[in-house]
Order: structure tokens, then sequence, then C-alpha cells
């Protein structure tokens, strides 16, 4: 098939009719060691998955609506000097369907990113949670207007200057502070007051105690590690941990099937570091089975966890339709969830680009199947429309 030339009308580009195939693409930025970076193995199964479905699959980057009157974009294609499918700059079709997967945003093309996605999500079918969501306090508002799941929600405040930590400490004596824009686990903090000290810890240092009345040395810390973003202020969770006194906390991977009412719902237990704060895997956390945490477990917290998994899988299904009702191309969504121990579930933050490093170390086929659902719904939504 020829490659679809695209004329620019008022928004930009002039749709053409009668195309073959599907045309499915993910919005992201170049890596350095690899072509897409650690996505690059993500986006080279999905392609055989699209491939093998008949659809045509490939990769935007930013700036490609800058490229005049026809847009380009990578695919998969066999490569003469060398046994793997290599990716290839070429001429591409405007496609139907996209999926945006991007987590950090490079100050210089911020701009750029936010018109090309505004542009993909009025054009096409964008089926990544835009970013306007990507705001943690603005997801808080969001889910406290539920009902059920205001239940799950641990006392969270917004903090727009770094004194204010100084109040929520004289009414919650051990909090975590974490910017409103960030992710996995970058730049969070737990601050814990006794009555000779305020003692910080982050992903990033060691732990460092201040005076109970050195407000000047806390503040300075915490502006750091803040660079100056909003953040909010939340109630430490008492988590379950293994017999060893490592935290653990769940991540539920939900996602849309042509089966509108029946998202399919995949939990993995996140096993964090003894010292640590977080458990996320980028700050050294393990993932595992949550049958196989089980066995970590004391014999007395085993129910607990059971029960608080099979609770996880309503609230994270139930969290994942709100937003789907918000925005109702959404193909998928990462919810992250803790258990305390007294069994009570608690939301912790969504994750509008889950990754699936989690999944892979639990079980390939795991991941494997949950990039043919992305694929299997992207060509649903077009099979849909038409």
């Amino acid at each position: 098939m020829k490659s679809a030339l695209f004329l620019r009308d008022m928004l930009g580009v002039a749709h053409l009719e009668n195309i073959q195939k599907t045309a499915f693409a993910m919005y992201a930025i170049l890596g350095r060691n690899k072509k897409f970076g650690p996505q690059d193995r993500m986006f080279r199964d999905l392609a055989k998955i699209a491939s093998g479905k008949g659809m045509d699959f490939f990769v935007l980057v930013p700036g490609f609506s800058q490229a005049g009157p026809e847009i380009e974009g990578y695919r998969l294609q066999n490569s003469i000097d060398s046994p793997h499918d290599e990716w290839a700059k070429m001429k591409v079709i405007w496609p139907q369907v996209v999926l945006r997967r991007m987590v950090h945003y490079p100050t210089s093309l911020r701009r750029l990113i936010a018109e090309e996605e505004d542009w993909l999500e009025r054009e096409s079918q964008l089926i990544t949670l835009p970013r306007r969501w990507g705001n943690k306090w603005r997801v808080y508002q969001q889910l406290q207007k539920d009902a059920f799941l205001r239940a799950y929600l641990p006392h969270t405040s917004i903090m727009k200057r770094t004194s204010e930590i100084f109040p929520f400490l004289d009414t919650i004596d051990d909090l975590y502070v974490k910017p409103v824009l960030g992710s996995q686990g970058s730049r969070v903090m737990r601050i814990q007051k006794n009555e000779n000290a305020v003692i910080l810890a982050s992903s990033q240092t060691e732990i460092k105690a201040f005076s109970s009345v050195d407000q000047t040395g806390l503040m300075q810390e915490v502006n750091e590690r803040l660079s100056g973003q909003t953040a909010i202020v939340q109630e430490t969770i008492d988590l379950l941990r293994t017999r060893e006194g490592e935290p653990i906390d769940l991540r539920y991977l939900v996602q849309a099937t042509s089966e509108q009412h029946h998202p399919k719902v995949t939990a993995i237990a996140r096993v964090g570091k003894k010292s640590g704060i977080t458990t996320n895997l980028h700050t050294g956390g393990q993932a595992f089975s949550t049958k196989k945490v089980v066995e970590l477990l004391p014999s007395e917290q085993r129910l607990s966890w059971q029960r608080g998994v099979e609770e996880g899988k309503k609230v994270a299904r139930k969290v994942f339709r709100l937003f789907q009702k918000e925005y109702p191309p959404l193909v998928e969504l990462g919810v992250d969830l803790a258990i305390d121990q007294s069994g009570q579930v608690y939301f912790l933050e969504i994750n509008p680009c889950p990754g699936r490093r989690m999944l892979r170390k639990v079980s390939k086929d795991w991941r494997i199947q949950s990039l043919e659902r992305i694929v299997d719904y992207a060509s649903y939504l077009t099979t849909r429309k038409t």
C-alpha cells in the first residue's frame, strides 16, 4: 500500500477516505542507546502484534506536525545489515488511533508536545488519558466526588508553599510530600515529627534530621527536592510488610476491552526496600505475583492481604470507569493501591502510561497479553466508529 499524503486544513490535516488498513501510532520521544529507549522492546512487540492483525503500526515523535504537507514516522522494517528489524523513518498516513507513551517531558519540547497532543486528541482517537489528568491533586479531587471511592482516599491536602508544611505537622506527625506532577517515586519525601526532631527521608538521599525549631533548614531541603513544584501532603499509610519488614503495595493494570462494562484487571504486588519510602521498581522495589506475596507475609496477615487484593480489584475497576467516563477512548490505566495493617485498602495514585516492566518480571505471558489487548482495543475503536 502506498503512503497516503495528507494536505493541511485549518487544523493542519485533511483526512483521506478509504484507508485500507487501520493506522495505529505511538507518540513518544526518541531514546539514546535504543531508538525509543526503555520502551523500544514494547514498541517492537506492539508492531509485530499489530502487523499480525493487518494493522499499519508506526511511531510518531515530537515535531511530526512540522514536516510539511506530509507526516513522517518510524516503521519497523527488515534490515539488510542486521539480523534484527530496524526502525526506519518514512512517510506515514494519518493515524486513526494513537497511544501516547511519554513519562518525562523535556523542557525544550513541552510546548510542542502539548500542541501536538491537543491536535492528536482532536483529529484521531487518542487512547491515553490526556496530560491534564497527570496532576495528582486534580485526580484526588475527581475521586472525592465519587461516594464509593471517597472511603478509600487517605487524608490529602494541597501544599502551595513549603512553609505550609509546619501546620500539617502539627496535626499529622507522619506524612508524605509528593509533587503534583511526577512519577516513578521521583522527589517523594516522608517527613516524621517527634518531640525532639523532624526526620526527612527521600528516595534520592539518606535520612536527614532537623531540630524541631529549625524551620529554615527543613524548608530549604523540601524546596530543593520539589524544585518549586506544588505538592500534595498525604498521611502516611502503615503498609502491610513482609516477615523481613519490607513494605508492600499494589499496582493494578486496568484495560478496556470490546466488552465495555468488563475491563480486564491484572494485579501485581510491589515489595520495597526495608528502609525505603516507596515501592517503585525505579527506587529498588521488586515485583511479585499477589499469590507469591502470601508466602512472604506473617501468617496472621495473609487473610487481610488476600481480602485486600480482591477488594482492590473492585476499587481499581471503579477508578478506571470513572476516568473512562471522563475520557471514553481510554484504553488502560495503572492504579496504585495500598493495604494497611488493619486490612483497610487505600488509593495511592494513577499512572496514565503504565509500563510493562512489572508484568515482565512476573509473567511474560501476562505482558504479551496486555499488549494484545491494546491492539485489539485500537482495532475495536475503528470498527465501532465506522
